[in-house]
């Protein structure tokens, strides 16, 4: 029966706070008296002030303490004494989601003293308007981690916000120091070891050393340092390390000289309010040098900003410096629409692009086979013929006067490919240049010029069909580069495609041929990279793809003659990509990927990801699978893809809510001339048949081209 006992009070307990009160039953200063080792304290289901009269909160026992906000619940000292202490050695001590406010202390620690080398953490809590001799916000002597957290308008004769011993061995991060004054150390004052990483510390200000006073060690990284009414940004008397990626409005005490660090810079920081989240911090200003400078490798955890839940840590690919993170505009709104398969039973579609007024087009995928399809608002879905011999097809582009090209093929992935045309729902296959076996084609002009690829089974080239002919094109860059493939021409007669560099086959070009000049280029390359894939151009000029160190993964980009090549920010969570389309607005769509393939818009500002712009209860997964995709958009902002619709891999058409703010053509669902439907047994856009169960199929818009053969010289011209 002892052991029992025993057994039962050890026991972790959690102790629920019931009111507001100084002291007795229900109060936290009883909560603190009666808890043991390892209990939980509970004050989230109160509102208010707590207000001390009766003396100090003693915390003498390791338990953690949980408050519903900084925003809901301050613990107020009165200014008669301080707020917390932890009188006992050796505990560890948790207090998050509360205001410490007006503590007073003639010594160490106005808000919180942790002077008896206790482990002590701090997150999502406000320290504010306390005073002391030393650390007016808080005063350590143990270990000690801050997050998320504001320390503001404290004040001490050293350390205004945070005063760390010599014993203590502090870290802060994704949290704001400002505001807070001392004759040294204004911010910090530090004789013992202290890291601070993704901080800002602004405004702060002392007669020496207004920010940071050191005397021992300090580590510092991702960190705003912006002077306060006087006194330097850092005063260092020990050693400082800096971790990189620091900016100061100051010199920096002439220790912020590692990669990254900017130093005499103005942060430009918004005053220190209500940004979102429980805590006030400093907005960065629009223009702000630390937007999209820090640490290019951070990746999560954190995953969000100080303001907590629903602020992004890592916004357009890359960490801001300091403790706030811009967070991209709200992104345009979308509806989305299942295209379906052509006949029930179909087991899976994939959307391969759109035309400019809003044609999308695929292929339809069943056991024995694919067909190609057309696909508008108000038609539905529609299947296009197959080549006699070839059970395979896919329609990879169409214009808006009735013409849709693509590949006809033995297997799902080419084999034996054929281009192929229909012209209003009628098939015909486009003629290859002499000599050539097979292709492809992968994009139309409102020209009715189509595009891409040939060979007879050992050398690919691009090609372009015009006039009821073919033709290979065959001239090359400044360096000798040629046409592999052709995927995509525009009404300018610019073709885009995958070339190869005769002095180094690893390497990938992007190649533009512009036909009214026959003159051919490279887009160039990204920095730290060689290469680059060019996958669409915009009747406006623009290109787009991915840009690679030789074959290794690529990071999307956009091309324009007057800016060159520009790196496209990933999308929240993606580490590679690869951008497949552009309208006349230099609105991009494309896939970047981590462990899932991440289908995203690019407005010439922001990237969002396509899952987070549709309705959350649409039923459509394009956030957490392989399979999805967004491989065309129309000049009205449709976009075309493929995505997991309540289980089943389907094409999705886009469309936006709104018109998108700067198109240069009016968005059209309907198209001016709607293929004819062939005798093909027809479902719905939104088939509620159950796919049969087959692998799925890849998400790659067009098969990948043959293994490249060794460079040779170039044919001579086609007459």
């Amino acid at each position: 029966m002892l052991v029992c006992a025993l057994a039962l009070s050890a026991h972790a307990t959690t102790i629920i706070v019931t009111n507001t009160n100084d002291s007795g039953a229900g109060s936290l200063r009883q909560a603190l008296a009666i808890a043991n080792n390892g209990d939980t304290i509970d004050a989230t289901g109160i509102a208010g002030v707590i207000s001390l009269t009766s003396g100090e909160l003693l915390v003498e026992t390791s338990v953690t303490i949980n408050g519903p906000g900084a925003d809901v619940l301050a613990v107020d000292g009165n200014m008669i004494s301080r707020v917390f202490r932890t009188p006992v050695s050796g505990k560890t001590i948790t207090i998050s989601g509360f205001t410490i406010r007006n503590g007073h202390a003639g010594n160490a620690g106005g808000g919180i003293d942790n002077e008896n080398n206790d482990t002590l953490v701090i997150t999502n809590c406000i320290i504010s308007g306390n005073t002391a001799g030393l650390g007016g916000g808080m005063f350590n002597g143990g270990p000690l981690t801050i997050g998320s957290t504001t320390v503001s308008g404290n004040s001490a004769a050293n350390g205004g916000g945070i005063y760390n011993s010599g014993g203590g061995m502090a870290t802060i991060t994704n949290s704001t120091v400002s505001g807070n004054s001392a004759g040294e150390g204004g911010g910090i004052f530090n004789i013992g070891v202290f890291a601070i990483t993704n901080s800002t510390l602004s405004n702060n200000s002392a007669s020496l050393a207004g920010g940071v006073f050191n005397n021992e060690v300090l580590q510092i990284g991702d960190t705003i340092l912006n002077m306060g009414a006087s006194g330097a940004n850092i005063s260092n008397f020990g050693t400082v390390k800096s971790l990189g990626y620091n900016l100061s409005s100051d010199s920096g005490g002439g220790a912020l000289n590692a990669p990254g660090d900017q130093i005499n810079t103005d942060p430009l920081l918004g005053p220190l309010q209500n940004n979102g989240g429980r805590t006030f911090t400093h907005a960065l200003l629009p223009g702000s040098p630390a937007i999209n400078t820090g640490n290019p490798t951070f990746t999560p955890p954190p995953f969000n900003d100080q303001r907590g839940p629903g602020f992004n840590r890592v916004v357009n690919g890359r960490i801001d410096k300091g403790s706030f993170e811009v967070q991209a505009a709200p992104g345009p709104q979308y509806q989305i629409y299942d295209i379906g398969v052509v006949q029930v039973g179909d087991s899976a579609s994939q959307g391969f692009g759109v035309s400019p007024g809003g044609i999308a087009v695929g292929r339809s995928i069943r056991i024995a086979g694919s067909q190609a399809f057309t696909w508008t608002f108000k038609g539905g879905i529609v299947g296009l013929p197959n080549l006699a011999g070839r059970s395979y097809a896919v329609s990879n582009s169409a214009n808006d006067f009735g013409i849709a090209v693509g590949t006809a093929a033995t297997t799902l992935f080419g084999s034996s490919r054929l281009p192929v045309i229909w012209d209003h729902g009628a098939l015909s296959q486009l003629p290859l240049p002499p000599g050539e076996t097979l292709g492809d084609a992968n994009s139309v002009n409102g020209l009715n010029i189509a595009v891409g690829s040939c060979d007879s089974g050992s050398l690919q080239r691009g090609v372009i069909y015009s006039d009821g002919g073919a033709s290979i094109i065959t001239q090359t860059t400044s360096n000798g580069s040629y046409f592999l493939t052709a995927f995509g021409i525009n009404d300018a007669r610019r073709v885009v495609g995958q070339g190869i560099d005769p002095q180094n086959a690893a390497r990938n070009v992007g190649i533009v041929y512009d036909i009214g000049q026959d003159m051919a280029f490279e887009v160039g390359a990204l920095p730290g990279m060689n290469g680059a894939l060019a996958f669409g151009v915009g009747n406006s000029g623009f290109v787009v793809g991915s840009s690679m160190l030789n074959q290794g993964s690529g990071l999307p980009f956009i091309w324009s003659g007057k800016n060159g090549i520009m790196a496209i920010p990933l999308a929240t969570g993606t580490t590679q990509g690869s951008a497949r389309a552009v309208n006349s607005a230099g609105w991009v769509v494309g896939n970047d990927s981590s462990a899932f393939s991440i289908p995203f818009l690019y407005d010439g500002t922001n990237t969002y990801r396509l899952g987070d712009l549709i309705p959350p209860n649409s039923g459509w997964d394009l956030l957490m699978n392989t399979s999805s995709s967004a491989l065309g958009i129309s000049e009205g902002g449709i976009i075309v893809g493929t995505g997991v619709h309540n289980g089943d891999t389907h094409a999705y058409a886009m469309v936006p809510v709104a018109p998108s703010p700067t198109p240069t053509a009016t968005a059209t669902v309907t198209p001016t001339t709607t293929p004819s439907a062939t005798p093909t047994p027809m479902s719905t856009a939104t088939p509620t048949a159950t796919a049969t169960p087959t692998p799925r199929p890849s998400p790659t818009a067009r098969p990948s081209p043959a293994p490249r053969p060794r460079p040779t010289a170039a044919p001579r011209p086609t007459p």
